[in-house]
């Protein structure tokens, strides 16, 4: 089985060995995977980062679903003061500007747009019935997400004479401390071990909790079930991560568009309808 090579908060490698049904959804969606990262104007230094994943093409416009804090890390997001961009799976090199849709803090969704320069990689789809979804502790379910070392964290000088040659080839990091993203998405599979409905004022957040094994760099990940996305990863501890769902992401749609929440569009649809909108292209 293919094995991907990820970095752990200490710092250390950690190499997952993917068993059949990951490597399935990792041929099948790997390339429709994006690095996102948030700069500050004029700086190189990268201050907020994740994974996220293209749920439509237009030509060579492609809108990405993430999560709100891989695009800026407190306040609000200031196309002034914050710049994005986007890194295709399987391309360190070339880095495509992107900009922020809209976003939502609540339940910590984000929706970027960008432009490819060639064909771009094929859209997932979210799942829209009850019977697309998994049941809890029960079905295998598999995370998609690059994964970083904690950017706060520093190896140890002897660590460091430990590295093979190989491995510092594969480091994360570059001389100047800004991040060179590993090229490789890691996919992982796991077990929903919850679910839950949280309500406020604003609204609802149906959420996951999984044990897929998700490290730092994997939020605003996907995570998928029978080919459909099931859940969007919005926070990534050390033994469990969560995500929210898709009934989650659709009330999030529909508020940003204006819709009441028994509008009879699909996630499908209302991806359509904010692709198709200038506000997602300009």
């Amino acid at each position: 089985m293919p094995e991907v090579c990820c970095k752990k908060r200490s710092g250390k490698k950690a190499s997952f060995i993917m068993d059949e049904a990951a490597e399935a959804v990792y041929n099948a969606f790997s390339k429709s995977m994006v690095h996102v990262f948030m700069k500050t104007t004029g700086s190189d230094k990268i201050t907020a980062t994740g994974t996220g994943f293209i749920v439509s093409t237009v030509g060579h416009q492609c809108l990405v679903v993430t999560c709100r804090h891989c695009i800026v890390e407190d306040g609000e997001f200031d196309p002034a003061i914050h710049k994005l961009a986007i890194r295709l799976s399987g391309d360190a090199r070339n880095d495509f500007e992107a900009r922020k849709v809209f976003s939502d803090m609540d339940r910590d969704i984000a929706v970027i747009r960008f432009e490819t320069v060639d064909a771009p990689p094929p859209p997932m789809t979210f799942a829209e019935d009850d019977n697309e979804l998994p049941s809890v502790e029960k079905h295998i379910v598999v995370a998609l997400g690059f994964c970083s070392p904690d950017k706060d964290e520093d190896e140890s000088e002897d660590d460091n004479e430990d590295e093979s040659e190989d491995d510092n080839e594969d480091e994360s990091e570059n001389e100047d401390g800004t991040f060179a993203y590993l090229e490789e998405v890691a996919a992982l599979p796991g077990r929903i071990i919850m679910q839950q409905l949280e309500i406020d004022g604003e609204g609802f957040k149906e959420v996951y909790d999984a044990d897929c094994g998700l490290i730092n760099g994997c939020s605003g990940g996907p995570l998928v079930y029978k080919s459909k996305v099931v859940g969007v990863a919005t926070r990534v501890d050390v033994q469990v991560e969560r995500y929210v769902t898709p009934k989650t992401v659709k009330a999030v749609f529909q508020g940003w568009l204006g819709l009441a929440p028994d509008d009879g569009r699909t996630i499908k649809q209302l991806i359509e309808d904010i692709s198709e909108r200038p506000d997602a292209l300009d």
